[in-house]
């Protein structure tokens, strides 16, 4: 019976000196428990992490939107500048054709000049507007699938 005593005290004594090494890791583990539930607290409060995945119809309308939006409107762009350029120089070579004299343009060539100014004027101002209409489209449907988006996360 003394030896089972004995056992015992030993044990005993070998989990008095092991407790503050448990404590130490159990206080670290809760710690950083918290530290991850912190963490994991702030991402939720991201914005976009409730929104479900994309359909593939939707990825494929979106890529197809990013395309348009990416080539149509460059294209516009380039074709509006392509324009003001020819405009310019159209503009520039009148005043550089005009002599300072008193020799006047013949008035046929004056006017097929000044329709040529007309229909650039005219092609410009028509572009103008078809950009800003398609600039309006894509923000429609930019909108319409941000709402979409958010009607899906909640």
């Amino acid at each position: 019976m003394h030896t089972r005593l004995h056992e015992a005290q030993r044990k005993l004594q070998n989990v008095e000196e092991r407790q503050p090494k448990l404590d130490d890791r159990v206080r670290r583990a809760i710690e950083r428990h918290e530290s991850l539930e912190e963490r994991l607290h702030k991402l939720r409060r991201l914005p976009g992490i409730h929104k479900k995945p994309l359909t593939r119809a939707e990825r494929e309308f979106k890529a197809e939107l990013d395309r348009f939006e990416g080539v149509e409107l460059d294209a516009l762009h380039s074709s509006i500048e392509a324009l003001n350029g020819r405009l310019r120089r159209y503009t520039q070579s009148l005043k550089v054709k005009a002599p300072n004299y008193q020799r006047a343009p013949t008035r046929k060539k004056k006017l097929a000049q000044d329709a040529q100014l007309v229909q650039l004027k005219a092609s410009l101002d028509k572009l103008s507007l078809v950009n800003s209409e398609n600039s309006q489209k894509v923000k429609l449907i930019e909108s319409a699938l941000k709402n979409r988006e958010e009607e899906t996360a909640d």
